[in-house]
């Protein structure tokens, strides 16, 4: 195995990187990273999300929910709601950079 910026590669991976090759595409960061919030909080939480918005930003896929927390669903304030998603993935090897859902603060006049 190869090292490269710190990680172990097989040596097809290392020449992909060397030459700059990307082999995440948008569509595979989308299906990646619903796969990944499915695993993590569920499908209630995708279906939540839905639709998502993927960005190239650099060598990576940001991917963006549109959760937005429902004050009104008869929990305390105080209560836990999911707010938006994001999910940052590598291009180049498809590295999680990030996997979250905000926790929403609440309204400040309920």
């Amino acid at each position: 195995m190869h090292e490269f910026e710190g990680r172990e590669y097989d040596l097809s991976m290392y020449l992909y990187l060397m030459v700059g090759e990307k082999l995440m595409t948008r569509a595979t960061a989308l299906a990646l990273a619903k796969m990944l919030l499915h695993d993590r909080f569920g499908a209630e939480e995708v279906d939540h999300q839905e639709p998502f918005h993927v960005e190239e930003r650099g060598d990576t896929w940001v991917i963006v929910g549109n959760g937005v927390p429902d004050w009104n669903d008869g929990r305390p304030r105080e209560a836990l709601r999911h707010g938006r998603a994001e999910v940052v993935l590598s291009q180049l090897d498809g590295r999680i950079i990030k996997l979250a859902v905000d926790a929403a603060m609440p309204p400040a006049d309920r």
